[in-house]
């Protein structure tokens, strides 16, 4: 610091003289304070609120409804930094709490954090001030805006399953959280799910509904609806959807629910599932023949035809050839009554079902002459033989 300074000698006539005077403080240690929110710097005297440095607190619900603030203090300055307080001041300083206070002592270098949390006592724009005191030289009263909003009471719809959230109009698909189905066997499988519907507003959520939508939505059924069409806050109720592919491959439909959520309404995601053929480990058959059958052959449409000495399944005669329905059923329109034991089994490219074995007639239609046949029979309800004389037993194809 330079400084000039007059005297005079104290004679009428003298004359005047200036001395220069130099002092150096450069040799003090001072604190310099910044603030912060989400990472960036909040000028001190600062009057218009941002959500980008959490200085507005956005919307929250009367009543009920808070947003909570992180903010913190940095000292960047040579010297350890005293806070004196933290206070909220202006219009709506009630709507605004420290809930977390900051240290009141920071060596340089050093920073705190305090939480401030936004409670709106009424609906509309809220505003107000922070004001920090310290012992920083050129900003001992840190001070800038806060505003937030104030909302009415609303309900808010929120969908679970199995206990992960599934976000309006999420799309992808998981097993864990029971969008996507699984496999399931095509005509006659099914596989089901249980989604939660909860209200975590803080008024009356009403339900208008559930249903399907998209390009295989016959496929998703609700087996178990709502068990009210109004939940109160906090309340929740289960549904249940099956699903049942109506053909093989990936199955797709949208589940809405329909409801009063303000900005949720109709609420949609994405299932799937995958319809598969049926295989020998999905069948559990319904009838169960009184010899063990020695040939097996699946058809495309998930019909399973079996063969071997058997006379009768169940209560049912059913001489060595039967065919079940995909969900193990006996198919009553399938009995070609074949005269001698089956052995083989086999379906060709066309559909047709080659059959070997000892027998030489079907009940049917008879060859010339005792002998080892192969007959083919179509996989629909309606069968025909073409027979083919065989001279010795065929048993393998």
């Amino acid at each position: 610091m330079r400084a000039l300074a007059q005297y005079r000698t104290g004679y009428v006539n003298d004359s005047t003289s200036l001395v220069e005077v130099r002092a150096d403080f450069s040799g003090f240690a001072v604190p310099e304070m910044g603030v912060f929110g989400n990472g960036q710097e909040i000028p001190s005297g600062s009057t218009a609120a941002s959500t980008a440095n959490n200085t507005d607190f956005d919307a929250a619900a009367v009543l009920g409804g808070v947003a909570v603030r992180t903010f913190t203090i940095s000292n960047t300055g040579a010297a350890t930094l005293a806070l004196s307080g933290v206070q909220v001041l202006g219009a709506h300083a009630g709507d605004f709490t420290i809930t977390a206070a900051p240290a009141l002592t920071m060596p340089p270098g050093e920073s705190t954090s305090f939480q401030v949390t936004f409670d709106p006592r009424d609906t509309g724009v809220r505003e107000a001030r922070l004001q920090i005191a310290s012992d920083d030289a050129d900003e001992g009263a840190y001070v800038f805006a806060l505003a937030g909003t104030g909302t009415g009471p609303a309900p808010e719809i929120v969908i679970t399953g199995n206990g992960f959230d599934l976000p309006n109009g999420n799309y992808h698909f998981r097993t864990e959280d029971f969008t996507d189905f699984g496999d399931v066997v095509a005509t006659g499988g099914a596989s089901v799910r249980s989604y939660t519907i909860a209200n975590a507003g803080n008024a009356l959520l009403s339900l208008a509904g559930v249903s399907f939508t998209g390009l295989n939505s016959a496929d998703f059924t609700m087996t178990q609806p709502p068990t009210t069409t109004s939940l109160a806050p906090g309340g929740s109720t289960t549904i249940q959807v099956t699903f049942d592919p109506g053909a093989i491959g990936s199955r797709f439909a949208s589940l809405v629910i329909a409801n009063d959520d303000g900005d949720e309404s109709p609420y949609l995601f994405e299932i799937m599932g995958t319809g598969v053929q049926a295989g020998f480990d999905d069948l559990t058959l319904q009838a169960t023949p009184n010899d063990p059958p020695l040939t097996m052959a699946l058809q495309t449409d998930g019909r399973i035809v079996i063969g071997g000495s058997f006379t009768a399944l169940g209560s049912t005669n059913r001489n060595r050839l039967a065919r079940f329905l995909p969900d193990g059923t006996l198919d009553s329109a399938y009995n070609p009554n074949a005269n001698g034991t089956v052995h083989a089994t086999l379906l060709q490219p066309d559909g047709k079902l080659i059959v070997g074995g000892g027998f030489h007639h079907d009940g049917r239609r008879a060859a010339q002459r005792p002998c080892a046949t192969a007959a083919g029979w179509h996989g629909g309800p309606e069968f025909r033989s073409e027979y083919q004389r065989r001279r010795g037993g065929l048993r393998g194809v």
